[in-house]
């Protein structure tokens, strides 16, 4: 690759991401969605019954690890919004995902269907696992 193509390439890729970053803080901002820290979803996590940790990942990350008590529905599947109606509505819903950005997006889907207390773990299992949290595997 010569170095004009890499320019290119680089700027390319700069833009791309930018855009990903803004359209991100965008739906977060523009959108009603809460957030809940990885501290904040650890003390929630010992309070309870109403309370459930939807993991939106797919099958080969969860096989990596996930949250303990999650309940697991992989948003990039193709029966991701049938799954999601048949959920209890009166409970509260901690939606995780890698990084936030499809937790973000399920979250926005749940709202439409009418889930009043959906919350998203701010950088999902990533943030998790950088602050030492549990796994389990």
């Amino acid at each position: 690759m010569n170095n004009s193509t890499f320019k290119k390439w680089l700027s390319l890729s700069l833009v791309m991401f930018l855009f990903t970053l803004s359209l991100t803080t965008t739906l977060a901002q523009d959108q009603k969605i809460k957030t809940v820290s990885v501290d904040e979803l650890e003390k929630i996590q010992e309070t309870g019954s109403q309370n459930v940790i939807l993991d939106v990942r797919t099958p080969p990350e969860i096989a990596e690890g996930y949250i303990e008590g999650s309940i697991f529905s992989d948003f990039l599947g193709d029966s991701f919004l049938d799954e999601i109606k048949k959920l209890d509505k009166s409970k509260t819903y901690f939606v995780v995902c890698k990084a936030g950005v499809r937790a973000s997006k399920a979250t926005l889907q749940m709202q439409d269907l009418g889930f009043p207390n959906v919350f998203v773990l701010e950088g999902g299992m990533d943030s998790w696992l950088k602050n030492g949290k549990p796994i389990i595997k």
